[in-house]
This record gives C-alpha cells, structure tokens and sequence, in this order.
C-alpha cells in the first residue's frame, strides 16, 4: 500500500528544517509530538509508521465488517412473505380472469 497525500499537505523539507532541523532527523528513529502553547498540535510519523497505520484500521474496519455479517449469519432469516406479514403490508393478489 502506498501512502497517499494531497498536494496542499505537502511542505518541503527545507521549510521544515529551518524550524525542526534536527527534529526531522530523528522523525525514523521516534515519533515526535508537536506542541502549540504548551498543547499537542500534531504528531510527525515516519512514512512507514503511518503506513502501519493505515494497514490497522484497514483490518479494523475488515473485522467490524466480518463481525456484523457473523451475527446476521446467527439470527434466523425470513422469507419475503414472512416479511411482508409482519410488516402488515401484506395483501392476497386477487385473481382476474378475462372471461369471453
């Protein structure tokens, strides 16, 4: 899986190492959290974190899916007429015979 962005959240490295110099080096060795007055703004990932990232809440998401198809899978099923009854919608078709 290849990690994805958008052209407007791209930021060259240059602008950043003018602020983060030797933050941006140590970005593939640890995560670093970023702080605006004194509270967590953001988190810089390696692009290889993220995308383990990305590969968990993909299987998240696979399981929760998997999850609620099993316990639809337990609960017994109705046939269409069944349905249709119980939502009092049902009505018998009257038969029309085109006599000559």
């Amino acid at each position: 899986m290849a990690v994805k962005f958008d052209f407007r959240q791209m930021i060259p490295i240059s602008e950043l190492h003018r602020k983060l110099g030797e933050i941006s080096e140590k970005v593939s060795e640890q995560d670093v959290l970023v702080l605006k007055n004194n509270k967590p703004e953001f988190i810089i990932v390696a692009p290889n974190k993220y995308e383990e990232f990305i590969n968990a809440l993909d299987a998240i998401e696979q399981l929760d899916i998997y999850t609620t198809v099993e316990k639809r899978r337990e609960k017994p099923s109705l046939t269409g007429i069944q349905m249709l009854e119980k939502l009092k919608t049902f009505e018998s078709p009257t038969p029309t015979h085109d006599m000559p």
